[in-house]
């Protein structure tokens, strides 16, 4: 992400921010790893998905150029995941490594 002036931070140690938040993305990656990104569409008087504000800030250029950086740095992941066989199966022992940790709490 880097090369395309873009850094990302992937701070887990957070709760994510409080939205209006719809998917089953939980349900999927109780079986396989996933990933389920968070970006900002900056809205006035901070609109929520799914309301004619939020439907306005979307087709900003603005929000354009977030969507796109987001997806590309989604599709970098994936083909690490699909290119690396060392980082893929990292991301599946973590994986079980969690659901263990899981199980016990």
């Amino acid at each position: 992400m880097n090369s395309i002036q873009a850094p990302q931070l992937c701070d887990t140690s957070e709760p994510p921010a409080p939205g209006s938040y719809s998917t089953d993305q939980g349900n999927v990656t109780q079986v396989v790893p996933g990933f389920h990104p968070v970006y900002t569409i900056p809205t006035k008087n901070g609109a929520s998905n799914h309301t004619k504000e939020f439907a306005n800030a979307a087709i900003t250029d603005e929000a354009h150029k977030a969507t796109i950086v987001t997806s590309k740095g989604m599709a970098g992941t994936a083909w690490k995941i699909l290119t690396d066989e060392k980082f893929a199966k990292e991301v599946r022992e973590e994986f079980e490594r969690d659901r263990k940790e899981e199980e016990i709490i």
